[in-house]
């Protein structure tokens, strides 16, 4: 494009008028493709947006949908699992065969076992575990932490010794648990120890 000056003639100042008009209209072509083009853009950018928006809302309640399931999973495991733990005792307690004592009087229950003890040459420990496997007509290491949790003495030590006398036998395996079981002489001997004791001892209803 030329410039115009002072001294430029009509023609040279018409000739400039005509390509600047030119010019503009070539700009404004221009603009208006480009227009166009930031219209396609956005039309483009806000159908992607809307898929994206879509799907992210799909997800969303896929996410709370399987949220909800999991709570209701989790209420049913527990409901599921208070009322095995309410039928497991229920299932324990069916199985103790005789009723709990209270003693009326220790000084003379201490001397009584004491002589049960000397008599039988077992040891305290073991006429006590004696009376307690008495009370079962099976029983599991479970039973034993339950009914004795503070006890020092190994229950599978216990068992290990009675075993070795022939007072225990192996009765079944239920859920990776060994259940045990008193056989004829051990019941033979807990019905001693038992009934040379139970006269100091008052039944709980």
């Amino acid at each position: 494009m030329s410039y115009i000056t002072k001294d430029s003639t009509r023609n040279e100042v018409y000739e400039a008028y005509i390509k600047t008009q030119k010019l503009l209209k070539m700009e404004r072509h221009r603009m208006k493709i480009n227009q166009d083009k930031v219209k396609e853009v956005r039309k483009e950018k806000n159908k992607k947006y809307n898929e994206l928006r879509y799907q992210l809302l799909k997800r969303d309640r896929k996410i709370f949908g399987m949220q909800k399931h999991i709570q209701n999973l989790q209420r049913f495991a527990i409901k599921e699992r208070h009322k095995a733990k309410k039928k497991g005792i229920e299932v324990g307690i069916s199985r103790i065969r005789v009723q709990d004592y209270s003693i009326k009087k220790m000084y003379e229950f201490l001397l009584q076992i004491e002589q049960v003890s000397d008599i039988l040459g077992m040891k305290l420990r073991f006429c006590s575990f004696m009376l307690w496997a008495g009370r079962y007509s099976f029983f599991t290491s479970k039973d034993y932490k339950r009914d004795l949790p503070n006890t020092p003495h190994s229950f599978h030590r216990m068992v290990a010794h009675f075993k070795k006398h022939n007072f225990i036998q192996d009765v079944s395996s239920k859920d990776g648990v060994k259940q045990y079981a008193l056989n004829g002489v051990g019941i033979a001997m807990f019905e001693k120890i038992d009934k040379f004791t139970k006269k100091h001892f008052e039944v709980n209803e």
